[in-house]
């Protein structure tokens, strides 16, 4: 382990450890850039100064440090969002996996998803994953289907990521509804994003919603979640409350829970959706690319 790892792995998760330059400052004014610690140094007590934004301080004997997040998610990780049902499914969400090596769906009752290991040829074994007449989506490129699968749409997404915390006015309380609200969690998502959200798509990740008059009237939730990365999904709110920025604080109080516990939240919008495209951008959110939600049907 680097002396900087050592440094870090005092006040941050394994995966924020490559996403920091490191500046030292002594007491007689000596600055420089430095991507290691002098080893006499690294074996010292570090006492974190204070945190501010996206600095952290830390105080050696005389000798001040500066830690910097400059990017937030080491580009290796970023492959990840490829293909992101299949390493979810392999990773975090295993537990809510069928399939094998080669083809995975999630359970039924979790959400629609189905992926496959790119570069394994899966034809036929998706067979022994979907019903006939049941309907799946696969995020991202496509494998070689038999001719009892048809393609019934393609939705092309803005897939985006957020590498900072937001800083927002919070004008309403934020709860994190629990399994009795599972009935209004449902109804309200399905009457804003019809066909996504299933009985148990709770399950996947922390869901978080603002009441007015004793009713949910906003809610946004996590969805595909994998080492070192989740999904931010259900961002809705009631059609009679809207203009009060509630889906913004929302999403904000999500991406600062995860970006804490070191993990890079990302989310997916419809590529027509500027207005929703420009709101993200505002809050911090930056494009990473396009990618296709393709819904397919079995129908023998």
């Amino acid at each position: 382990m680097s002396c900087t790892a050592l440094l870090l792995s005092a006040f941050q998760p394994d995966s924020y450890r490559e996403n920091y330059i490191v500046f030292i400052t002594t007491m007689e004014g000596v600055l420089k850039l430095s991507n290691a610690i002098p080893e006499p140094v690294c074996r010292q007590a570090f006492t974190v100064q204070r945190t501010f934004r996206k600095f952290i301080f830390c105080r050696c004997r005389n000798t001040l440090f500066c830690l910097l997040n400059y990017t937030g998610m080491p580009e290796k990780n970023l492959y990840k969002l490829d293909n992101p049902a299949w390493h979810a499914l392999s990773e975090t969400h295993a537990c809510f996996a069928l399939g094998n090596d080669s083809v995975k769906r999630y359970q039924p009752h979790i959400v629609a998803f189905a992926a496959y290991n790119t570069g394994k040829n899966i034809t036929g074994q998706l067979d022994e994953l979907i019903d006939v007449h049941e309907s799946f989506f696969i995020i991202g490129d496509l494998p070689a289907f038999n001719a009892n699968y048809h393609i019934e749409s393609i939705l092309p997404c803005e897939q985006m990521i957020c590498t900072q915390q937001i800083e927002i006015n919070i004008t309403a309380a934020v709860e994190e509804p629990g399994e009795a609200d599972d009935a209004e969690i449902a109804a309200l998502i399905n009457l804003v994003q019809p066909g996504y959200y299933k009985p148990g798509t709770r399950l996947m990740g922390d869901y978080f919603g603002i009441r007015q008059n004793s009713g949910l009237v906003a809610v946004t939730g996590e969805r595909m979640r994998m080492n070192g990365l989740t999904e931010i999904s259900a961002v809705v709110t009631h059609p009679d409350f809207t203009g009060r920025k509630y889906a913004q604080q929302l999403v904000a109080h999500v991406v600062n829970k995860n970006l804490t516990a070191g993990i890079i939240p990302f989310l997916h919008v419809s590529q027509t959706n500027e207005r929703a495209i420009r709101i993200y951008e505002l809050l911090g959110f930056v494009k990473r690319r396009i990618i296709d939600f393709t819904k397919i049907k079995r129908v023998g």
